[in-house]
């Protein structure tokens, strides 16, 4: 994530969970998301198509 970019989960407060990169967005454990979102939660996932945010997103879903 570029420097700019920082204030996107600062801005989240203590929830937000920033992850180094693609591959530990889509290795980040699943029990994680079942045990601290509820159904109400939004997950937001954002990068360009180059760092293959479709293999995040894939692993989130």
């Amino acid at each position: 994530m570029g420097e700019a970019a920082l204030p996107i989960p600062e801005g989240a407060g203590e929830r937000a969970v920033l992850l180094a990169g693609n591959d530990a967005a889509v290795d980040w454990p699943s029990d994680w998301l079942r045990d601290h979102l509820t159904a109400d939660d939004v997950v937001l996932a954002r990068a360009s198509r180059g760092a293959r945010l479709g293999e995040a997103a894939a692993a989130l879903a």
